[in-house]
Order: structure tokens, then sequence, then C-alpha cells
């Protein structure tokens, strides 16, 4: 490892070095001045990029090993300061141990079967026997101890072979392309015209395979006051964790930013391999503080130092969090959410978690108002029809679960449990949840609104329902996500048109009083394309047209029934 961590020094001054080198080549190349243009600049900077791409995997490749010599080096301590466990030698240790064991409990057995099957035993014999049964069962003890002993080296050298078995081999992958790579180059013949000619029957499929190259090795830090014992299983359970967060597509920063959960409050509990258990569990719980946590760590904007700028950190944390959920849209132009269907993600239903979840939504909208700064328009499908999804846990809790007292609605009930909160509830225009049949005199239903941070909430005007598509979409034959074909729900029509949605904008707050839904409300929540909408609420608002002006009053709503 001290041989290996060498090599990884002289290897990050190369990289740097080549780095420094092929960013200052591709500089040259893009000046306007003196740099290349036309056909000449086309094929330097395409050549260029791709060995700008080789390079940057390599220096990632060496950064890994440094990773994994890390890894392998907090796993090894789990050996005790051994330098060396013979797995053979230990299974024929135990071997001899549980053989001896045998003999020893048959002739301590055999011993107290003769005692008790004696009526008169002579006191010569019995003063014999019982020191030597002490003595059987004192070996009996030793060889117990003994084979424990062998067991817990066993168990140690299985767990540190289980840590580092996978080290390493990512950055394998990762150098070996990266060699096919330099020699495709040493090989490429370039004219004075500027065009690259690569070496006859090569092809370029190690780039590819380099960019899609992903390092998985996590450092592990050890809770304080942990074990040996305990902190190799703790080991042992968070690598089973993070390998399972991969294959769910959290990738490295979601998996890295779980780890960093858990160094900066698991760690310090006093049970920690519990904790991880119940950390884990509520990751897998959509707006817990685990899964909030996680999502605003992955790739975070760093004002300071910014790799990605802020509006990429908020695509690449939306893309991770759409992977993890299973976001799907389906022929019906549906955003479905296969990972909350199937069970593997849950929205929450408990008053405490449902609580946790307006500080997610907060995170989510915050997120989505980074992707699209300066009044551009949301016009991403998955991005718009989102706003049904974060809303859907408040209106299930409603509809289910909110305690609803004596002379309260559900609307007042809401209220009083958002003031609890201390969460300022708002009151804007209700029209477009109040549309109706494009008829003259026609009388519309006067929904109610309720907004909350970026949550809405959407009432019947006697405040005991509340009205959203969520109380109407019905799940396929499969069972794991809902049947969204229009025509099964003409009926709905009305109350799909009129559903809640939630809003990106952060709402104006001025004492402590709603004041409007924010500067971003029109481009991210009003003006969007009709394309990002689900077809079913298409024809929906294409048969409900005519939106009245409405406005909620709150303090009446307050007043309750």
């Amino acid at each position: 490892m001290k041989k290996l961590l060498a090599n990884v020094a002289v290897a990050d001054n190369i990289t740097n070095r080549l780095s420094k080198g092929s960013s200052h080549l591709q500089q040259v190349v893009r000046d306007r001045n003196g740099g290349l243009s036309g056909a000449a600049y086309t094929a330097g900077a395409d050549l260029f990029s791709k060995i700008d791409t080789l390079i940057q995997k390599y220096t990632a490749a060496v950064d890994d090993v440094r990773s994994d010599v890390q890894a392998y080096q907090t796993a090894e301590m789990m050996l005790n300061g051994e330098p060396a466990i013979d797995e053979m030698a230990v299974m024929r240790i135990l071997d001899l141990k549980n053989s001896d064991l045998r003999e020893l409990e048959e002739q301590l057995r055999a011993n107290q079967q003769f005692l008790s099957s004696q009526v008169l035993v002579g006191a010569v014999l019995e003063a014999w026997l019982l020191p030597y049964n002490q003595e059987l069962s004192r070996q009996i003890e030793q060889v117990k101890e003994a084979i424990r002993h062998e067991e817990e080296r066993l168990k140690r050298l299985h767990q540190f072979v289980s840590q580092v078995s996978s080290l390493f081999t990512d950055s394998v992958d990762a150098f070996n392309l990266a060699f096919k790579g330099i020699s495709v180059f040493n090989q490429t013949r370039v004219d004075s015209a500027g065009y690259a000619y690569y070496p006859t029957g090569s092809d370029m499929k190690w780039l590819s395979e380099l960019e899609e190259n992903e390092f998985g090795s996590y450092s592990v830090t050890r809770p304080k006051n942990m074990s040996d014992a305990d902190f190799a299983d703790y080991v042992e359970k968070v690598n089973k964790q993070a390998k399972t967060l991969e294959n769910e597509h959290w990738g490295k920063a979601g998996v890295a930013s779980y780890l960093k959960y858990l160094d900066e409050n698991v760690a310090n509990f006093d049970n920690p391999l519990v904790e991880v258990d119940t950390a884990y569990k509520r990751l897998h719980m959509v707006g817990s503080d685990v899964f909030t946590f996680v999502i605003e760590n992955a790739y975070p904007y760093d004002a300071k130092n910014p790799t990605f700028s802020k509006e990429q950190c908020a695509k690449e944390t939306l893309d991770m969090v759409y992977a993890v959920l299973g976001a799907k849209i389906d022929s019906n132009n549906f955003l479905q959410l296969d990972n909350v269907m199937n069970g593997k993600y849950q929205f929450p239903i408990e008053k405490q978690d449902v609580a946790q979840y307006f500080e997610f939504t907060d995170s989510f909208a915050k997120l989505i108002q980074n992707k699209y700064p300066e009044d551009k328009k949301l016009d991403d499908v998955k991005d718009h029809q989102m706003r049904y999804w974060l809303d859907k846990p408040i209106v299930d809790y409603i509809n289910n679960k909110l305690p609803v007292g004596e002379g309260e609605t559900k609307a007042s009930a809401y209220l009083k449990w958002l003031d609890e909160m201390e969460i300022v509830p708002g009151n804007p225009a209700a029209g477009y949840h109040n549309r109706t049949l494009n008829k003259k005199k026609e009388p519309h239903p006067k929904n109610e609104k309720i907004t909350a941070n970026h949550i809405e909430i959407i009432f019947t005007h006697d405040c005991n329902n509340t009205v959203s598509m969520w109380n109407h979409l019905k799940k396929d034959d499969t069972g794991l996500r809902y049947d969204t074909n229009p025509e099964r729900y003409t009926d709905d029509y009305q109350n799909i048109a009129n559903t809640d949605s939630a809003n990106y904008a952060d709402p104006k707050i001025e004492n402590g009083k709603f004041v409007n839904s924010g500067e971003q409300h029109d481009s991210l929540d009003v003006d969007f394309p009709t394309n990002c909408e689900p077809k079913l609420r298409e024809e929906a608002k294409s048969e409900y047209k005519k939106t009245p002006a409405y406005k909620t009053d709150l303090e009446k709503i307050r007043g309750g029934k």
C-alpha cells in the first residue's frame, strides 16, 4: 500500500502536467487572434477533446486508486494487526478443536452418567471422579474459547475480503481503456491541414466505454468509541447499502452524499449499527430528512470554486432524483414514478414525516429555480409534472390522517396544522381551479385554494373535501402504474381540470403575511408549453375552459363549520 501511494503521488504529478498542457493546447486552438479556424480548427478541437477526456478519466482513476488504498487500510484494521490469516490453517485448527471438544464432552457425559447410575459409589472413586470432571469442564471451556477465537479470526478475514475484493477493479478497467487510447493516439498521424488519421483497424469504442466508466469506492468513517468487531460489521453494512444505492441510480455523487450524512449524523450516535439501518430506511422515504440531505449535497454548487454552473448542478441533481424514483413518461404523456408505485420508495404518511416533507419541496423548488434562471421558462415534461406528485402526499394526508376536531372542517384543520408548523398560508387567485363548461351564466363551483410554501391544496366550497386528480386516478391492470387513459375519466373531468399542482416560485411573504405567488410564478408555474401536460389534463381543460375570477377568504375558512 505504501508503494502504491508513492506511485499515486507520481501519477498525480504527471496527470496535473498533462491536464495543464491539454488545457493550454485547447486554449491556443480556440484563441481568436492566433488560433486555428475552419476545418483545421474542427479537426484539432475534436482530437484534443478526445485526448482531454482520456486525461480526465485517467486522473479520476488515479484518484480512485487513492480512495481504494484508504478503503483497504480501513478494512485492514479489522484484522487486529495480524500480518496474515491463513484460511485453510484456521479451518484445520477448527476441525481439530471441534474434535477435541466432542471427545471431552463425551467423556464428561460418561462420567456423570456413571456417577448418577450407581447406587453406592465408593468414597475413593467419587473423590477421584469429581475433581476429574471439574478438570474436564475446565478443558472444555478452554477449547470453546479457542474455537471462538479462531471463528472470530475467520469472521474478520471474511469481512476483510468482502471489503477489499472489489477494490481497484474499476480503476484497473479505466487504466486499461486509457492505455488503449494512448496506443491509438501514439499511432495517430496528423497532416498539415490538421486532420487526424487514426491507425488502420482501430475504432473509438474505447472512448465511449471510458466516458461511461464509473468509480465506486467509498471511504467509511469510523464512529467514535466503536470496537473493531462492531466497526467491521458497520463497514460491511454500509458497503452493502452503498452498492444497493448504486444499483438504485443514486450514482457516485448520491452515495457519497449519503455517506456524508452518516459521517455527520449516524457516526456520533451511541448505537451506529442500529442508526445506520434507520438512516437507510429513511432515505427510501421521499422528503425525509435523510432524503433531502442527500439530494442537497450530491451536486452542491460552490460559488468560490465552481466546477459546474448552478444550472448544471441543479440538472444533475434532478436527473438523479428522477432516476431514483423511476420517473417515466407513459403513452398518454403522464409522468409515472415506477419506484414509488412498486414500493421501493414511499411518500410520508405520518404527521412528523409530512412536516419534514415541506422542507424537501422547498429544496426541490430551488433546484427547478436554479435550472431555469432569469425568467427562463420551464419546458421539461418531468419538471412540470412533478408539481402534481409533490402535492400528492399532502392530499393523501389531509384525506386520511389529518385530525379534524368537532366544529372544524378539513380546510380549517389544515390551516391550524400549518400554524403549528409556522408556515404562512396564502390564498392567491383560484380561477384556474374553478373551471366550468364554456357556457354563459353557468355557476362555478367556488373551490377554495390554500397555498403553503410550494404546496397548493384545493378544497370544495364547504371545505370538507379536497379537489385533486389523485382522488380519481385508478391503477391499471398491473397495479404498478396509474391508468391515464382520458376516456376512463370523462365523468371526473371537472375535478381533474381543477386539480392542485405545486408551485415552484417562492411566495412573497412580508411581515408574516402572504403577498403573492412570487416573481418566478409565471415563468415556472403558469406559462409552460402545452406539450408538458398529460393528455388527461389536456382533455379535461379543453372541456372545462371557463376560469371565473375567485379568491379564497382564509379568515372565513378558519371559522370552521
